[in-house]
């Protein structure tokens, strides 16, 4: 058995923990719960249909896929004892769930989310051009592409 103090949450002890997590009060309550979302989850997106020429709906299903993923990883990252990991699985959870609702209550969000996407694109082009230790291991191939990035018209997408 490989032991937790050489192994850490990848040894074999950590089954002991994992099983205590999954049947004892008050873990046991809370795991039922998130496996009833889970399954609710699964169903749905099996069941989901969508016009694949709708933005809306198309983006507001990938989130929800993401969301039900998350959920899925804050279980096995919980369950082995990972709570800060959880934590920040659970956040991208949260905001995509944000993200879902706030698409459904105005299709004008998509365009909100795109332009911060390319804004996000942009300033880290920027950083990384900026950066003259970090441009010196690039090739003359990326620094062009960072660059035509950088000088692109808003909303167009990385070459």
């Amino acid at each position: 058995m490989t032991p937790f103090e050489t192994h850490g949450f990848l040894s074999d002890e950590i089954e002991n923990f994992r099983a205590i997590v999954r049947t004892k009060s008050p873990f046991k309550e809370w795991f039922d719960f998130a496996q009833e979302l889970n399954i609710f989850g699964s169903v749905a997106i099996r069941a989901h249909t969508f016009d694949q020429n709708d933005t809306q709906q198309m983006t507001i299903s990938a989130l929800f896929i993401r969301s039900h993923q998350s959920l899925q990883a804050a279980m096995i990252l919980v369950e082995r004892g990972m709570i800060a990991e959880a934590r920040t699985i659970l956040r991208t959870l949260v905001e995509g769930t944000i993200a879902q609702i706030a698409l459904a209550a105005d299709p004008g969000v998509i365009d909100q989310l795109v332009a911060a996407h390319f804004k996000h694109q942009l300033t880290t082009c920027r950083e990384l051009l900026a950066d003259q230790k970090y441009r010196e291991q690039l090739s003359l191939e990326q620094i062009a592409r960072l660059e035509a990035t950088v000088s692109a018209p808003p909303g167009r997408p990385l070459p």
